[in-house]
């Protein structure tokens, strides 16, 4: 993939956007179901330190992986919106 980057640069862009990290939490906060785990995580989230306490509190829940997946799907969809707006055909890569 990256040879053929370099043979065609005029083919390809840098996507620019302003990604929110916080507001992917707030998102995947609201796909909890178990209400003491949903208040755990909303309370996490307040004040200074809220991405490494959210970190914290889905990781003892088991869900680090979840939110990972999460987060990642977040991030593309927010590429796709990007290139939809702008018009760019979004071609996406398995590496």
């Amino acid at each position: 993939m990256y040879e053929y980057i370099d043979d065609h640069p005029d083919r390809f862009i840098v996507v620019n956007i302003d990604y929110n990290g916080y507001d992917t939490m707030v998102k995947f906060i609201n796909t909890i179901d178990d209400d003491k785990l949903y208040h755990r995580l909303s309370d996490a989230i307040r004040g200074k330190g809220a991405f490494r306490r959210f970190r914290y509190v889905v990781e003892e829940a088991g869900l680090l992986q979840d939110w990972y997946d999460f987060k990642n799907a977040d991030e593309k969809n927010a590429i796709r919106e990007w290139c939809k707006q702008k018009r760019y055909e979004c071609v996406e890569s398995d590496s």
